[in-house]
This record gives C-alpha cells, structure tokens and sequence, in this order.
C-alpha cells in the first residue's frame, strides 16, 4: 500500500500518468502492479514486439539475418538515429535489429519494415495475446496519434522472452544479447543498487528497452540477480515536457530510474 500511495502522489506532483507492473519471472508471480493495463504511450518500447515480428517473420520465410537490406534516403530520420548520420546505403538484418534494439535508432526500424507491414506486426501483437499494444509505422504521416502498449503487455513480452516462451531461440539469444547492450542506461537502469550493503554484487545481468517521446518516457527491464529473475516496467506519461527534455535529467527519466530502483530494492529484499 506504501508505495501505491508513493506513486499517486508522484503523478499528483509531477501531473502525470504512471504505471508499472513488476514481476518474479523465477516464479511468475506478480510482486506489484500499479494501472498495469492502462494503455499508455509507447514510445520505443513497441520496437519490441516490431522485433518479435520481423524475427518470426524471417523464421517462417526462412531468411538468413546475415542478408542484406537497402537503407533507403526516406528512412533516414535526422537527429534520432547512427544510421541517418552515417548515411550507409546498405546493411544486414542482424545489424539493423542491433541499432533497433540497442540504440533504438528509429532509420533501422524504417528500414526493417521492408520486410513486414504494419498490419502484419499487428498480428503478431495480436495472436499472442498482447491486447494493450498498437503498432503504427514510423512511416506513417500522422503525427498525433502514437503507438500504444501497457506495463503488462511489455513486462510479459521479457518474461516470455527469458522464458524462450513463442520465441525461436536463435530470435530469443539475439534480441537478449542487443538489449543487454542498451545505449540507454540512464533509464531504468540508473540508479539500481549494486550490493545492498553485501559483498558481492546482487545483479549479475541486466536487460533494457527503453522510450522517450514528447511526453512519455518508459523502460522495461530484466534483471538476473542472485535471488532469481524479475522484470520491472515502469512507463511515465502524459507529463509536461520541459525546457531540459532532452537531458539525461529530465523529469521523467528521473521518475522511472527512482521507481525502477524502489520496486526492485522492495522485490529483493522480500524474496527469502
């Protein structure tokens, strides 16, 4: 009750939404859970299930990830993205998902949609049970209206993917090994503990996809520690965006690095 009554005075304070959903993946019990299936702003965390989508595509289509895609003047997105900067005119599958999943570089993703429509990663979102979440191309020229997801669909996507549960397991090591690799640790990942006033450290894995856009920001993490495995999603959104929006102090992402840190301090110290 303690910290239900912590995150509405958060949203009270800061005029926002919160959720969050955390979840002992080791014995697939929720620990806690806050407006877990409001369906809230995605920003890069639908690049998820865009992943999930292109793998199983390519399994069913008997791609190789090492073959190559044009990457085309129109899918450069300036400013949001390596792969605008670095103008390259073409690269392989498994190198896009890489800047997809570890830098979010949203040039990767307009270039992978080459391979799968919108419709059909809509689909996929659909056939496996994931009814908060709404994919919409970046390619799409509308600008008002964004893709979708819940705490809940996101932390069950990263319990399904440690599980190897409806993921291929050359899709399952592949999307695990970028998003062990995240550029974006100042999210969720930033203010973990690392001992909790013991001698060795309490994390030995982390996993991180994380999104800001306007105004939302979010990360959905798995963490391997020493008393089993959790994932933690905690998505900010509908906050005013400020003056220092593009800075690693920016509100929200200082919102879901202190709850990420808060959840998974109570989650392990009630876990015998």
């Amino acid at each position: 009750m303690h910290m239900k009554n912590h995150l509405v005075n958060l949203e009270e304070e800061n005029i926002c939404i919160i959720g969050v959903e955390a979840r002992n993946i080791t014995t697939h019990s929720t620990f806690f859970a806050h407006q877990e299936k409001m369906v809230l702003s995605s920003a890069s965390c639908i690049k998820l299930f865009f992943a999930g989508a292109i793998l199983e595509a390519i399994h069913k289509k008997n791609l190789s990830l090492s073959s190559t895609l044009l990457v085309e003047p129109s899918h450069f997105v300036p400013g949001a993205s390596i792969l605008a900067d670095l103008k390259t005119p073409e690269m392989r599958i498994d190198d896009l998902l890489y800047y997809l999943l570890a830098h979010s570089d949203t040039t990767a993703q307009n270039t992978l949609e080459q391979l799968i429509s919108p419709q059909e990663v809509n689909e996929y979102i659909q056939r496996h049970g994931y009814s908060g979440t709404t994919f919409l191309s970046k390619n799409n020229p509308t600008k008002t209206v964004f893709p979708s997801t819940t705490p809940h669909d996101a932390v069950t996507f990263m319990e399904r993917l440690w599980d190897g549960e409806t993921f291929e397991p050359e899709a399952r090591t592949l999307i695990l090994t970028y998003l062990a690799q995240s550029r974006h640790t100042h999210f969720g990942l930033r203010h973990l503990p690392t001992s909790l006033n013991m001698k060795k450290p309490i994390i030995s894995e982390r996993y991180s996809k994380a999104g800001k856009v306007h105004h939302t920001v979010n990360d959905t993490v798995i963490l391997k520690t020493t008393k089993g495995v959790v994932s933690i999603g905690v998505f900010v959104d509908n906050f005013v965006a400020t003056e220092n929006f593009n800075s690693v102090d920016n509100k929200g992402i200082l919102l879901v690095s202190d709850i990420t840190r808060d959840l998974f301090t109570e989650w392990y110290q009630s876990v015998t």
